[in-house]
């Protein structure tokens, strides 16, 4: 069974592709987490409308990663940054010459702002 944290974060990057409601009721569940008891007071149907709607949510949003692979590419992404960032910042520890280690600066606070950038718009740019 998938985490809360894992159908939260499939539905940041494949919401668009559910229906309304099922979009609706997959935000109350996963970012608000709400049971189906709440979600069922506001939104006016029942228990079981709730869970068979959030049921195909949950399928739609899987079969969407793993036919689309976008959140399993962004992690990858982000790490490799991670890594080349750390790799920067080591050679410039180990470079002598200002005008190269300013240089190697300048690059590693550049990839990490586009890895910052990723995560304040939640997905890949």
């Amino acid at each position: 069974m998938e985490t809360l944290f894992t159908m939260g974060h499939l539905l940041d990057f494949y919401g668009g592709l559910l229906t309304e409601k099922q979009r609706t009721i997959a935000q109350y569940s996963y970012h608000q987490d709400l049971s189906l008891s709440e979600v069922s007071a506001i939104m006016g149907i029942t228990k079981q409308a709730v869970s068979e709607t959030l049921s195909r949510a949950r399928t739609a949003l899987l079969r969407h990663e793993e036919v689309l692979g976008l959140r399993n590419r962004f992690y990858t992404l982000e790490s490799e940054v991670e890594r080349i960032a750390q790799e920067i910042h080591a050679i410039g520890e180990e470079v002598q010459k200002a005008e190269v280690k300013s240089r190697l600066e300048r690059v590693e606070t550049r990839l990490l702002a586009l890895s910052l950038e990723e995560d304040v718009e939640g997905g890949i740019r």
